[in-house]
């Protein structure tokens, strides 16, 4: 009985439904899904050592390719454009969890108008997308204030430049501000996204506006203070926030000739492994340091 399929023909014919009949683009199909699923396959399932730096070494491989094609200037408009119908389309809900801003700074322009400038944090997230909040108060004298903060919304960044910090993008932003005259004010931000807002910002600035009908056109003043709750580092002027309770006081050999009163802290934690590391660590005050003790909020604020 003749077999179904066959010819009859030369050796060289196959069966109906042979590797023959298997196209290029199949095969090609075929090795792309093995390559995608040994790339994203759990490193636990991978026992092997020489199989798991094959794996490593592949996605690192795939990675560069990845982010050369992505940053080319020809492909960059195109991805632009794609995050940005996604974003519209999804509503912001893709965005991560907003982060603080810090580095706050503000610059006088007139009398009562001041530009607020300050640094935002954006995670590696593709789709993360963030506004701003600025708000300010009354301070009195005392520093005790018990007025309500005004809010302004701020949408767009009339200041815009990107620095690349510790793998994360840094976006220098800023805002114009119209305040009270004749007003002593405290100003702050924070970020804000459909995840909802991000922590104020560490610093506040101080703001003394003048009148608007100043006949010598004088302009408000303006200097950075500590926000409630937080301490400045004495090597570098960080805020250090004191729910972080990463504070170190410097336990020196002998108190310094020159600079008796010197607290020898707080320093933040960047600062402290920083002076660990020296063979002679000294404080701002040049006294040697003999140990590091963890500084309490309440030692701080007393």
């Amino acid at each position: 009985m003749a077999m179904d399929g066959w010819d009859g023909g030369d050796g060289d014919d196959y069966p109906v439904g042979s590797l023959r009949s298997v196209s290029t683009p199949h095969l090609w199909a075929a090795g792309v899904v093995l390559l995608v699923t040994f790339l994203v396959l759990p490193e636990r399932l991978v026992v092997h050592g020489a199989t798991w730096r094959l794996q490593q070494k592949l996605r690192r491989e795939v990675l560069h390719v990845f982010q050369s094609v992505v940053q080319s200037p020809s492909f960059r408009p195109i991805v632009n454009a794609g995050l940005w119908c996604i974003k519209k389309l999804t509503g912001g809900r893709l965005a991560s969890k907003c982060l603080s801003p810090h580095d706050l700074r503000c610059k006088a322009s007139g009398g009562t108008e001041v530009m607020v400038l300050w640094s935002g944090r954006y995670p590696s997230n593709p789709f993360h997308e963030q506004d701003y909040i600025c708000a300010w108060r009354r301070c009195p004298e005392d520093g005790n204030s018990t007025e309500p903060w005004e809010e302004q919304l701020i949408t767009t960044n009339t200041f815009r430049a990107s620095t690349l910090s510790n793998g994360n993008s840094s976006e220098r932003s800023g805002a114009f501000l119209e305040l009270p005259e004749r007003s002593c004010l405290r100003v702050r931000v924070c970020a804000v996204n459909h995840h909802g807002r991000s922590d104020w910002s560490a610093d506040e600035v101080e703001v003394r506006t003048a009148s608007r009908l100043e006949p010598t056109r004088l302009l408000a003043k303006t200097c950075i203070v500590n926000a409630e709750g937080t301490v400045r580092c004495v090597q570098c002027s960080r805020a250090i926030s004191l729910k972080s309770g990463a504070m170190f006081q410097a336990q020196v050999v002998c108190r310094p000739i020159f600079a008796p009163g010197c607290p020898h802290g707080p320093f933040c934690f960047k600062c402290q492994a920083r002076l660990s590391a020296q063979v002679l660590p000294c404080c701002v005050c040049r006294a040697l340091v003999d140990s590091w003790q963890k500084s309490s909020p309440e030692a701080i604020i007393s």
